[in-house]
This record gives C-alpha cells, structure tokens and sequence, in this order.
C-alpha cells in the first residue's frame, strides 16, 4: 500500500529541504533519498511541525517540552547520518533564524568550540535540559554513541509527551462543558433573572423562598461579582503556593493518594514517569544510585519521592531494590513484582520500561472509565442547577397570572 510520506533532508549543498514521497514503507523514503545524495533526517507519514514556528511561539523563556523534543529527534536524525555534532547544531540553527532555539544552539557550539562535551554545554542550560536529559548524554558519551543517547531521550520525551496529550484530552470535553454550564448559569443570573424581577416587581404577591433566593443571587452575582471573581483568583493563587511548600504540601500530595479513583490513577500516573526514567538511565550506563536520585525527580507527589527516596537509601547498605520497594505503603505491587523478576533475570531496565507500558495503557482505560462516570453526573448536576434556577422564576410567573385570573 503506498502513503505518503513527509521528509526532511540535508542536500549535497548542506541546505536543509523538506518535502513529500510516496512510498510503501519509510525504508523505502530513506533509500530514495540517500540515492538522490540527500541525508535524511526525518521521514514519517505525519508531517513535521516546523522548529521555526513553534520557537517563535514559545519565546526565549519557554522551555517548551515539544520544542525540546523536535529539536532531539532532528539532532538524532543528523548524527546518526554521521554529520559531526558542531555541523548539526549548526544545520539546526540555520533551520530557525532569529528565534530562541536558535539562541540556544548558538550557545550549545560556542561550549563545544570552548571544548566542554556536549552534556557540559547542555548543563548550562537546566531550564530547557532536566538532570536525567543531561545524564543520558553523559552516559552516551561515556560509550561513543551520542545517537544512540538521543534516540533513548527522544522515545522518553515521545512517551512522556503522548501521555500528556491522552490526559489533557480526555480532560478537555468535561473542561469545556463545565466551562459552557458556568457560563450559561452566570448569563442568566446577570442578564435573564433581572427581567424577570423587573416583571414581577410590579405586583404585591409574596414570593416563593426559592424565588427570592434566585433574585438575592441575582442581585449579589450583579453587585458584587466582580469583586468575587477578583477574591476567588486571590485565593486559587494563595492555595497554590501553600499546597506547593512545607506541611500543607505533604497533606495534600497524601490527600490525593487517598481519593477515591483519583488516588490509584495518580499513583499509576507517577509511577509510569518514574519507571520510564529509571528504566532509560540504567539502560544508558548509569550508576543505579544515580540513577534513582534522578529518576525520583519525575515524582509530583512528595510522599511517593520520599518512599523512593528511602528506599535508595537502604539500598546503599546493601540488598534489592524490590525488597525496599516493598516496604513502602505506596508503591503498587505490580512494581515490585517486575523489579524483583527484572533484578532475578538480569533485565531490570526492560522490566521498568515493561511496566511504564503496562501502566500507559491503563492509565488510558481508567481515565475513559472515569470520565463516563463524570461527564452524566457533570450534565446532570448543571443541568439541575440551571432547571432550578428556571423553574423557581416561571413558579412565581405561573402564581401571578392565577391571582390575574
């Protein structure tokens, strides 16, 4: 079957070019390319989003993720065509005049005409390159293949990335539906409960007590909303940075173990990140102390870092880090069960990478689970609300217009 495939490639003259062939399979793009002397750097039947418009739209002080990740996999891309690390660097930043990428890349092969290693040059960069991007390099270094560190980093950064964009979207059709309910609810009670009120006004009936609470809501929602809204954003921003720091943070990131559903999908979601990270470092050559103490650092949650944290702790006196594992409250006996026959084989970094699969895929299922539960109770519940709202304003119509009669 033929597809269309996009491509980017280095032509005989070093500019970079970007187009399309059909082709059955990207074997057959590659071959195609490279017989035409072009060096190809990226070849899939989804296009490419261009590094040139996403830099812009991030800015200097973005440190987008997908940023990072386009620029990995096309660095990837060169040297594994064997172009030397300055030249890609260099061919990078010709692909993104005048943009904060192209900033970057130009202080990366400064550092490396100064003679830093690249994982130096990209330490001096943490906003953009995390610990364990920069450890990946190092080990790959440490062994002569930086392709080999990049492709590691660019199937992390593709797993991380995609399962970022399962959760947000998910999240996206209950976000817009509360958003619309809200916003339904706030016009009536700024724009549809004040005619009413000017109609019933008119006549001496006493009103219902649902009725009169509606028009009291009104009446605050049009006096005061303003200064609500005002002290509802104070507050998000104060409960954000007390849930970020000191007791009230452990309570929390414990509080949202404990939440039914919630909890166990955060725990998979932690662990997934932690899992993958840990299993790519120790695949790259790192020390397995190292490697912890920067795989921890995907942890959100600080009562799930602290127990890991313990746990590598007690594996410096010795033993297995299943059996530390296992003495935490916290981690899922799926992770301790694949540690232990991962650290019995010999294959612990498979069986880490084995479970952050495993989880990816639950983590998906539960969450669609959820959401079928959340979005009936989310419709209904507004839909109640807006009923309510409705039904207590025609009440008192209907009771006027029986005392007319």
């Amino acid at each position: 079957m033929m597809t269309t495939f996009f491509y980017k490639a280095i032509s005989n003259n070093g500019e970079l070019t970007e187009g399309s062939i059909t082709a059955e399979s990207r074997e057959d793009v590659i071959s195609q390319l490279q017989s035409s002397g072009k060096v190809p750097i990226y070849a899939d039947s989804q296009q490419p989003k261009s590094l040139k418009k996403r830099s812009k739209a991030s800015g200097i002080g973005s440190a987008n993720t997908e940023l990072i990740l386009e620029f990995t996999q096309e660095l990837m891309y060169l040297v594994e065509a064997g172009i030397p690390l300055d030249r890609s660097l260099e061919i990078l930043g010709q692909d993104n005049p005048s943009t904060a990428l192209q900033e970057l890349i130009s202080e990366l092969r400064q550092q490396l005409r100064g003679g830093q290693t690249f994982s130096q040059a990209l330490e001096k960069f943490p906003r953009y390159f995390n610990p364990l991007y920069i450890s990946l390099i190092r080990a790959s270094e440490a062994g002569g293949e930086i392709a080999r560190g990049l492709e590691t980093l660019c199937q992390h950064l593709e797993r991380n990335q995609q399962l970022k964009e399962k959760v947000s979207a998910a999240l996206l059709y209950p976000a817009i539906l509360l958003g619309v309910s809200l916003l339904s609810i706030l016009m009536i009670l700024l724009y549809v409960v004040p005619q009413f009120a000017d109609i019933i006004a008119g006549f001496s009936q006493e009103l219902p007590p649902e009725t009169r609470f509606v028009l009291w809501l009104s009446q605050i929602t049009i006096d005061y909303g303003v200064y609500f809204l005002g002290g509802l954003l104070a507050l998000i921003a104060l409960l954000y940075r007390t849930l970020a720091s000191g007791a009230t943070a452990t309570w929390w990131d414990t509080l949202r173990l404990a939440l039914p559903m919630i909890g166990p999908l955060h725990i998979k979601l932690e662990y997934t990140r932690f899992c993958r990270s840990l299993g790519n470092l120790i695949n790259s050559g790192v020390p397995m102390l190292t490697s912890i103490d920067m795989a921890s650092a995907a942890f959100s949650n600080g009562t799930l870092n602290s127990e890991v944290t313990q746990a590598a702790i007690h594996l410096r006196e010795g033993g297995r880090l299943s059996d530390q594992l296992r003495n935490s409250n916290q981690v899922p006996s799926l992770v301790v069960q694949l540690t232990q026959v991962g650290e019995e084989t010999g294959e612990l970094p498979s069986m880490l990478l084995k479970i952050a699969d495993i989880y990816d895929r639950q983590i998906e299922t539960q969450t669609q689970k959820l959401l079928h539960i959340l979005e009936p109770v989310l419709i209904l519940s507004l839909g109640l609300i807006i009923a309510v709202l409705i039904l207590s304003l025609l009440s008192a119509i209907i009771g006027i217009n029986d005392i007319a009669l």
